[in-house]
């Protein structure tokens, strides 16, 4: 990985690695403001219709059915939908919260939204109420598209992405640099063991040159003794 890129103006600055996250941040400063007034507008209608979405299912809990399987049916469905919005926080104007809102928000709407065809079959007795809810989902994901559509073709999102790329690669050269040093650690801290194990060899290998030299010496005397 190059250590240092170039960034082409009206001259050339060679950056180093380390410094382009804070380059990019003050160069697409504009672009951020931009994008975060354009994404609070998009999220808090977003929200609003989150809240809509909910008192409708408080109002439609408090309906009775003579059907008591679709009573069943419509309380669970109701208090799933409750509970979801009730996790949803509020949404800030920093980006990336407005950015982890708008992915909560498609999943939240996706869980409201998930029902098998017999469900939804029992829940004709509150068609009135389930029109409206339908209605506010579809509602909630042309925002949810609309909002991912203006962070994906921004040009700060790809400055962002850069920017987490060039932080990714930079964790990585510090992990590989840790690493390097405990195995450097660990090398040092194991050179008395190599240290000793060398001796011992050592030690062996003159028991084994002594032994040999006994061993022809008492070949030489039997020799001698014939």
């Amino acid at each position: 990985m190059f250590e240092r890129f170039r960034i082409f103006r009206h001259e050339t600055t060679e950056l180093k690695l380390a410094d382009i996250p804070d380059f990019l941040a003050d160069k697409f400063k504009r672009e951020k403001n931009e994008m975060e007034a354009k994404l609070s507008s998009s999220v808090q209608e977003i929200r609003k219709n989150f809240i809509a979405l909910k008192d409708i299912a408080i109002q439609m809990k408090s309906k009775s059915s003579p059907n008591r399987y679709a009573n069943t049916l419509k309380d669970k469905f109701c208090d799933k939908a409750i509970h979801v919005i009730n996790d949803l926080p509020p949404p800030s104007n920093h980006y990336e919260d407005m950015r982890k809102f708008t992915d909560m928000a498609h999943k939240a709407t996706d869980a409201i939204g998930d029902m098998g065809i017999k469900e939804f079959k029992h829940l004709h007795a509150f068609q009135e109420d389930m029109t409206k809810i339908a209605e506010k989902i579809r509602f909630l994901e042309t925002g949810i598209g609309y909002s991912n559509k203006l962070v994906n073709n921004s040009e700060f999102e790809k400055s962002e992405n850069a920017k987490n790329d060039v932080l990714s690669v930079l964790e990585t050269k510090k992990e590989i640099n840790e690493i390097e040093i405990e195995i450097s650690d660990l090398e040092k801290s194991l050179q008395p063991i190599n240290n000793i194990i060398a001796d011992e060899k050592r030690k062996i290998e003159e028991a084994n040159s002594q032994l040999a030299k006994y061993a022809s010496e008492r070949l030489q005397i039997r020799d001698f003794e014939k």
